[in-house]
């Protein structure tokens, strides 16, 4: 994210109105897809 094509993301996601998910510093895989399948 630090990329400087991805800077503005974060800040587009939510003028368009989309939800940001944030894990965890430390999160596998699983975590996510369980936080994703959360967030829907």
């Amino acid at each position: 994210m630090f990329h400087a094509n991805a800077r503005g993301l974060p800040f587009a996601a939510t003028w368009f109105g989309t939800t940001l998910v944030m894990p965890e510093p430390a999160f596998t895989p699983k975590l996510l897809a369980e936080l994703i399948e959360m967030e829907k």
